[in-house]
């Protein structure tokens, strides 16, 4: 064994960490997508909920405003810069879309309506007395 062979070192070794760094730094980008995405579909989710929650509650004139309100709280989107929000009436409750780019999200909310459970409850009263 030479004194110059000590510290040499095969080049290959080199070379194939190269192409396995390009491979993991791709996977990470595939996998950071995929949460920005994941992100999107669950904030639409939830701010289409409380949307149908709101206008269950409020006053059929205020449903120009909650859609405004439901697309102010969009603003926090990370994959995609817009999305498709629409609330409308449907029935006796409301019925709202988000729809952004590889997803649609549909949801009915039959409403508030107190005067059913107090109907429903002194009914049950009426018949304990009996």
């Amino acid at each position: 064994m030479k004194n110059s062979d000590i510290g040499r070192l095969d080049g290959s070794i080199t070379i194939e960490s190269a192409y396995l760094m390009i491979f993991i730094l791709f996977t990470f980008g595939f996998m950071i997508r995929y949460c920005f995405r994941t992100h999107d579909r669950i904030l639409s989710g939830m701010v289409l909920n409380e949307a149908l929650e709101l206008s269950g509650h409020l006053l059929s004139e205020d449903e120009a405003g909650i859609q405004g309100y439901g697309a102010d709280r969009l603003g926090d989107l990370l994959s995609q810069r817009s999305l498709d929000f629409n609330i409308s009436s449907y029935k006796d409750g409301n019925e709202g879309s988000a729809e952004g780019k590889g997803f649609v999200i549909s949801m009915k909310d039959k409403g508030f309506r107190p005067q059913k459970v107090m109907r429903a409850i002194t009914l049950m009263d009426g018949m304990k007395d009996e």
